[in-house]
């Protein structure tokens, strides 16, 4: 299901506000059978498979930090549906390394993408800042959608949070690129699960 591929190309960012209502999305991202449940993908969710594949940008700004290359699995780990219980579904940043972890999605068709979601921990010393979203048709010309911050909450051992950014409106793409940042006052950055939704493009 996952595949690797390295050196994809990107544009710079530009930001946008998000207002795309979740209810009318379904999961892209296979982190869910359909019917299978559990706190953060509830029963009942509309599931749409996809023939999805992974690969890290491993040089350049952006490029990601090896031991997260390394525990992430190619990126399986994000796409298990376990958003942050289990310690061998996350990935784990060298300790005072590289601040990104960038990984592409390639969904194996174009989708109209409207939201996506990234949990990650948030502990004083393990800490993820922000993710960047951008999208392209063809997986060489990127263009930047969106930021999403870590909510402004307490830190506490084991805890897990999830950021979001909603598109203003669907955006139809086939390839995914997203630009997780360590916090800078952190040391380590453990990443837990990612989501995609969307629907199907329309022809």
């Amino acid at each position: 299901m996952f595949k690797h591929v390295l050196n994809f190309s990107m544009v710079s960012l530009a930001l946008m506000s998000a207002t795309v209502c979740a209810s009318d999305l379904a999961l892209l991202s296979n982190n869910v059978k359909p019917g299978a449940s559990n706190a953060d993908f509830p029963a009942g969710i509309t599931v749409l498979p996809t023939q999805m594949t992974t690969s890290w940008i491993t040089e350049g700004e952006f490029a990601t930090d090896p031991e997260t290359v390394k525990t992430g699995r190619g990126g399986a780990v994000y796409f298990d549906g376990n958003t942050g219980s289990n310690w061998k579904s996350r990935s784990y940043s060298k300790w005072g390394g590289p601040i990104w972890a960038t990984l592409v999605v390639d969904l194996g068709e174009s989708y109209e993408l409207g939201a996506f979601d990234v949990w990650a921990l948030h502990e004083g010393s393990r800490d993820t800042e922000l993710f960047n979203v951008l999208l392209s048709e063809d997986g060489t010309t990127y263009t930047a959608v969106g930021t999403a911050n870590m909510p402004a909450e307490p830190k506490g051992k084991n805890q897990y949070n999830k950021m979001n950014l909603a598109l203003e409106a669907p955006v139809k793409a086939r390839y995914v690129q997203l630009q997780i940042q360590r916090s800078k006052s952190a040391k380590q950055q453990q990443i837990c699960e990612i989501a995609i939704w969307g629907n199907k493009a329309q022809e």
